[in-house]
C-alpha cells in the first residue's frame, strides 16, 4: 500500500530555558530596567550629565542587548539554574535575585561613585551554593546588602 504521508518518528523536547526578557518601564518616579530569566548577564553602568545609561550583554559579552538610557533602578531576576550575574560600576540602585542553583554574582565599582546610598545593591542569592563577590578596589564607596539562604561564599575586596 502506497502512502502519501508518512508518520514522523516520536520527538521529545529536551531541556530548554525561557529567553531572557528585558524591559525599561516607568514605575512612579523611577525608570526601572527589569531583566528576567537572566542566566548569564553582564551590566555596565554609565552615569553622566545626560542621565544614567546601562549597557546589557549576555553569554559572556557575545550577545549585545544594547544601551538603556535614563535608568534609575535595576531589577535582575535569575533562573532556578546556575546563573552568572555581573554588575559593573554600580552607581544605580539594584536588586539581584538568583533563586536556586549554584550562582556567581559579582558587583564591582572601581570608579568614583556618584551616588552614596547605604543600600545601593541588594543581592538575594536564594537557596543554592553561591559565590558572591563585592569588589570596591577603587576610589569608591559601595554598599552591597546580601541576603543569603544557602551555603554561600561571600567575599568583599577593598582598596
Amino acid at each position: 500500500m502506497d502512502r502519501l504521508i508518512e508518520p514522523l518518528e516520536n520527538r521529545r523536547l529536551l531541556s530548554s530555558a525561557p529567553p531572557m526578557n528585558i524591559t525599561l518601564a516607568a514605575q512612579g518616579a523611577d525608570n526601572v530596567l527589569t531583566i528576567n530569566n537572566a542566566a548569564n548577564v553582564q551590566l555596565h553602568e554609565f552615569v553622566n550629565s545626560s542621565g544614567n545609561s546601562v549597557h546589557v550583554t549576555s553569554n559572556n559579552g557575545l550577545t549585545n542587548h544594547g544601551f538603556f538610557d535614563r535608568v534609575t533602578k535595576i531589577v535582575i531576576n535569575g533562573t532556578n539554574g546556575d546563573d552568572v550575574v555581573r554588575l559593573d560600576d554600580a552607581d544605580i540602585g539594584a536588586f539581584i535575585s538568583t533563586f536556586n542553583g549554584k550562582d556567581v554574582i559579582v558587583v564591582t565599582n572601581v570608579a568614583a561613585t556618584v551616588v552614596t546610598n547605604p543600600e545601593l545593591v541588594t543581592v538575594d542569592a536564594g537557596n543554592g551554593k553561591d559565590t558572591i563577590l563585592a569588589d570596591t578596589s577603587g576610589p569608591s564607596t559601595i554598599t552591597t546588602v546580601v541576603l543569603a539562604k544557602g551555603k554561600d561564599t561571600v567575599e568583599a575586596l577593598f582598596a
